[in-house]
């Protein structure tokens, strides 16, 4: 016997009813199958990545995207991952959510991919594959929960677009070792959140834009071995969380500035080559968390100041191929890291500090072509550890005897061009080396394939 509610339901109210179910089972398909690029199905992002692999020369002989089939899932292609995002009205679906692609060989264009087709992607990796090229598409920036991009090691060229400054989700961008040109977007400065930017070893020319003042969380900037031109910007100074700096191999001019010392979690500061000038250890000598220091061939002038001593952190300094004055400090003894140090051709004076002979750590020590004159003290016996001794083209004299009772792991050795006297020891241990004497000057090279490059 039927109750006396559904006896009052009428068959018409129940038709509507079962219509009106069936229309929002519709709607429900509609929204997450046929969808626009801003709302794109597993379905049609498939699509694209193999219209991407069907672009690509020799595709079929590349291993890692065979499983790039229409008959296998492509949440079960290699390199894909899929999560389930959000949609409207707080569907969730599944989306492709990350390609990563790193050293697989891909040989073909990355402006031939339809990332409007991939609004999910929070990590796109294609990095390592020397067969990339093309440049990198404005569509890029459609990529708005982007928060890892790695596209480093190709052969990408064009400009870095400005809609890069639309990923403002971004933790980590590297597009270096690339033949990328054009100037550094002053979009960058629109993300606040990156943490990790490398953009060395392209062609970028013209100046480090000051919008990088807004890049504060930043912690690793490298812009070395490009064409940037003019000062390094005082907005620097903003960049308080930064750890690594590099802006080696350019063509900077200018000072260091100021508020470099605001950067007080500084740990490798990597300047060398460019042509910067003016005074620097006086605005160094704060970075007390200084781990490396290296800003060989520029145009810096001034003495090595005892304070800069006081950065007990030091593992590397490197400050050749300058115009330092003056002499070596004594409280250079202090620094009982350090394992490489050079004071290569300046302008220095005095005589060596027996305190040097403290830095037990030390594998590397490079003043040559220098004014430095003396003896060599007999505290450089401690050095057990020193690899390579250069102190060449100097003015120092005396014997050597006395200096290498313990130096037992010496790979290269230069003295020559100084005014040492007596016999000249085995400070090779029996290795093979040349030894010569020539007048008063005597000197000792080990012929290894080692050079200055062993100053990057």
């Amino acid at each position: 016997m039927a109750s006396p509610l559904a006896s009052k339901i009428s068959p018409a109210f129940a038709h509507i009813m079962l219509l009106l179910f069936l229309l929002l089972i519709l709607a429900l398909m509609v929204m997450t199958e046929a969808v626009p690029h801003h709302h794109a199905s597993v379905r049609s992002q498939a699509a694209a990545l193999l219209q991407w692999k069907s672009n690509m020369q020799g595709n079929t002989a590349t291993p890692v995207l065979s499983s790039w089939r229409p008959d296998i899932h492509p949440c079960n292609w290699t390199g894909i991952a899929c999560d389930y995002v959000k949609r409207q009205h707080a569907l969730r679906v599944l989306s492709i959510t990350s390609i990563t692609l790193e050293g697989t060989g891909l040989v073909g264009r990355l402006d031939t991919l339809d990332l409007l087709s991939l609004p999910d992607i929070t990590s796109l990796d294609l990095s390592n594959n020397s067969g990339l090229s093309g440049e990198i598409p404005p569509s890029i920036g459609s990529l708005k929960m982007l928060s890892n991009l790695n596209l480093s090691g190709g052969r990408l060229e064009g400009i870095i677009p400005s809609t890069v400054g639309n990923l403002t989700m971004i933790r980590g961008m590297c597009l270096n070792n690339n033949w990328l040109s054009g100037p550094i977007p002053e979009e960058f400065g629109k993300l606040s959140f990156l943490l990790h930017l490398d953009i060395s070893c392209n062609i970028l020319p013209g100046a480090i834009p000051a919008s990088i003042e807004n890049l504060t969380s930043l912690s690793y900037l490298s812009l070395s071995s490009n064409n940037l031109t003019g000062p390094i910007p005082k907005e620097i100074g903003s960049l308080e969380h930064l750890v690594y700096l590099d802006a080696a191999h350019n063509i900077l001019t200018g000072f260091i500035p100021s508020t470099i010392v605001n950067l007080a979690g500084l740990q490798n500061l990597i300047l060398k080559v460019n042509h910067i000038g003016g005074t620097a250890l006086d605005k160094v000598e704060h970075l007390f968390n200084l781990q490396v220091l290296n800003i060989h061939h520029n145009a810096f002038i001034g003495s090595i100041p005892s304070s800069l001593m006081n950065l007990f952190g030091l593992q590397k300094v490197n400050i050749g191929y300058n115009n330092f004055t003056g002499v070596i400090p004594l409280s250079v003894g202090d620094l009982s890291l350090l394992r490489f140090l050079s004071f290569a051709n300046n302008r220095l004076s005095g005589t060596l500090p027996v305190e040097l002979g403290n830095l037990t750590n030390l594998e590397y020590i490079w003043i040559y072509l220098t004014r430095i004159s003396g003896s060599i003290p007999v505290s450089f016996g401690n050095l057990g550890n020193m690899i390579d001794m250069r102190l060449f083209a100097n003015y120092l004299s005396g014997p050597l005897s006395q200096v290498h009772a313990n130096l037992t792991n010496l790979v290269i050795v230069d003295l020559s061009k100084n005014r040492f006297t007596g016999k000249l020891p085995d400070l090779c241990q029996e290795k093979f080396c040349n030894t010569s004497t020539l007048g008063q000057t005597c000197f000792m090279v080990l012929f290894q394939t080692a050079t200055d490059t062993a100053q990057a």
